[in-house]
């Protein structure tokens, strides 16, 4: 059996049995919390409780005229890991305050999302 055939009969047999994985589109809606559009569909929408923005912070307006001045300054996109392209002060600066703030010597941010160990 060749590799494609013996794929699509896994697929289809994980579709058949319900167990397939399929992402639901969800698009929140910014001044709405915590109601979304789903499906793209604009009278489809529903209400999502499971994002990580718990204190809805998101859309608060100095966050979000914060990410406004540093996409104007700086640009779009990640650009490369800290190991090649070196650490954005964006990070730096952050890590420091954390730092600061639990009272320890330096912090270490993980991107994308950030996920903070302070040592």
């Amino acid at each position: 059996m060749r590799y494609d055939d013996l794929f699509e009969a896994r697929v289809s047999a994980l579709k058949a049995s319900g167990e397939y994985r399929v992402f639901r589109r969800i698009d929140r809606i910014c001044g709405e919390y915590p109601h979304c559009l789903m499906d793209g569909d604009p009278q489809n929408g529903g209400i999502i409780w499971c994002s990580n923005d718990y204190l809805n912070m998101s859309q608060h307006p100095v966050v979000l005229d914060a990410m406004i001045r540093a996409t104007r300054s700086h640009g779009a996109g990640a650009g490369g890991s800290r190991n090649i392209g070196g650490s954005h002060s964006f990070f730096t600066d952050l890590e420091l305050s954390l730092a600061n703030w639990h009272g320890k010597e330096s912090a270490l941010g993980f991107r994308p999302t950030m996920q903070l160990c302070s040592a």
